[in-house]
């Protein structure tokens, strides 16, 4: 048991993606493997608190609807562990027990030895709903697809020298899509040393090249409540809502320069929603 890491998950409207998330979860053990778990329920409805039981979880309810960044910080803080596992509705689980405890294991060790800030547990070969290559290979060629990439279809058809012509003309732009290979090479350690470098089975990645996402990631709590004063002492005008989403707020010049370094190893979880 990892006895220093709790799940917190954020579940907002939408109780069949919840519920399917969850069984997901239950289905490679996941739950009996951590010291906690709570369910964070916003505007909770009864059907909402009826699937946290199902699944004989702790959850907290919260009437009013917090906003992303209030909703994660809720959420980060209800757990009482040192490290904290945020997951959100939309995220189910699609690796069996055995990678499931490999992949913590690596991913606690690194953050214990503050070889990685963060350790992201999305996955990289089915990352699900919103992220395809179509961004990435309109600026770089593919070298050596990684045998498990299977997302062929986003792949751009552009020819070599309209890549080269971006990349010398839209030198920022072509920079924010070097993380894209991570997706897509067997070894994006060799293709871009000066931003990404290989512990064990985690690439770590820095800041100044891949931004911050609020899906499935392992942080220390500390850490990760430096970050949400941050982001509140410097909002954006770009709300949702009237809300602060945290990731608006982190993408910044500020992020780049921290050079916090992002693990990412093979991946536990993809996007899928089927409600709202």
């Amino acid at each position: 048991m990892f006895n220093n890491i709790g799940i917190a998950i954020l579940s907002w409207k939408a109780p069949q993606t919840l519920d399917a998330t969850l069984a997901s979860y239950q289905k490679a053990n996941l739950f009996s493997h951590f010291k906690e778990v709570v369910v964070n329920l916003v505007e909770a409805r009864d059907e909402d608190i009826e699937i946290a039981k199902k699944y004989g979880l702790k959850y907290v309810t919260y009437d009013k609807n917090l906003g992303i960044l209030g909703g994660m910080e809720a959420a980060i803080n209800s757990v009482s562990t040192d490290y904290v596992f945020y997951l959100e509705n939309d995220l189910p689980l699609i690796e069996n027990e055995e990678e499931v405890v490999k992949q913590f294991s690596l991913g606690i060790e690194a953050l214990e030895n503050k070889t990685i800030d963060v350790m992201h547990l999305r996955s990289r070969f089915n990352p699900g709903v919103g992220y395809g290559m179509q961004k990435y290979t309109r600026y770089y060629d593919i070298v050596d697809m990684d045998e498990n990439f299977n997302q062929q279809d986003t792949i751009s058809k552009d020819p070599t020298y309209l890549k080269i012509l971006r990349r010398i003309f839209y030198p920022t732009k072509a920079k924010r899509m070097i993380s894209g290979c991570l997706f897509v090479e067997k070894n994006p350690e060799k293709l871009f040393p000066k931003y990404i470098s290989r512990y064990k089975d985690i690439f770590v990645i820095d800041s100044e090249i891949l931004p911050w996402t609020n899906q499935s990631f392992l942080i220390k709590k500390d850490f990760m409540n430096s970050l949400f004063q941050y982001a509140k002492a410097h909002p954006t005008s770009r709300k949702v809502n009237n809300f602060l989403t945290f990731e608006r707020e982190l993408n910044s010049k500020w992020w780049k320069k921290q050079h916090y370094k992002m693990g990412f190893g093979k991946g536990l979880f993809t996007h899928q929603r089927l409600d709202r």
